[in-house]
């Protein structure tokens, strides 16, 4: 499979002149391998295929630009037919900066939860619907639960008497509906059952302007 064409987007994209990209393979101008470990030649010719089988999905893509610096791409391939002969036509867009931003992201939840762990009181965060999302590992040793119990789904409102239930929903509520800050007293509860007194600070979690959940304290 050759370019047969491209356009000034593609050119100013690759760094190169039209007669650089045009008769080349796909693989020749991309990365030699991606980063799931293929090779971009067998990768290229099984996502060729799969576009001219109608199978086609937007997918990343490490290319490489004329002076060998190396880039990350979003591809659609969609199959055409010119004059009866099979073609594709390929949607390449360099998404280098959101990957930058995701990256940088990673690190900034990634120390954010390494700070989180050195707290000698329980930190942890729920979505709206009331989910633990995340807790540091003293409230792991505290309400005696693990890292495999919470990707499998838990409650915040497991971890109060069945009493204080009710009262600390409604807060989560008014958080919620108004992005306050409330604290109390409750009653914990371990997943043992055993029962302790805790004071609970909460509020809001904000992303991009609207609120997706809280964030608790447990002192």
């Amino acid at each position: 499979t050759k370019v047969v064409d491209c356009n000034s987007s593609a050119l100013r994209m690759f760094g190169c002149e039209r007669h650089e990209l045009v008769g080349k393979s796909p693989h020749e101008f991309s990365a030699p391998v991606q980063p799931d470990g293929k090779d971009s030649l067998t990768k290229s010719r099984e996502k060729i295929k799969q576009a001219l089988t109608g199978q086609s999905h937007p997918f990343e893509w490490r290319h490489r630009k004329q002076n060998g610096i190396e880039f990350d791409t979003e591809v659609l391939l969609s199959p055409l037919a010119i004059e009866s002969k099979s073609m594709i036509l390929a949607f390449v867009r360099d998404i280098t900066e959101r990957k930058k931003s995701e990256e940088a992201l990673r690190q900034s939840e990634e120390k954010y939860r390494d700070l989180a762990n050195l707290l000698p009181t329980v930190i942890y965060e729920s979505d709206l619907t009331g989910k633990l999302l995340f807790a540091n590992q003293t409230g792991f040793d505290w309400f005696g639960f693990s890292q495999g119990e919470l990707e499998k789904g838990i409650q915040v409102f497991q971890f109060l008497a069945p009493q204080d239930r009710h009262r600390a929903a409604e807060m989560m509520k008014e958080i919620i509906l108004h992005n306050t800050i409330s604290s109390g007293e409750y009653l914990a509860q371990k997943i043992s059952g055993e029962t302790f007194e805790v004071y609970i600070t909460s509020r809001a979690i904000l992303k991009d302007g609207s609120i997706i959940g809280d964030r608790k304290s447990v002192v």
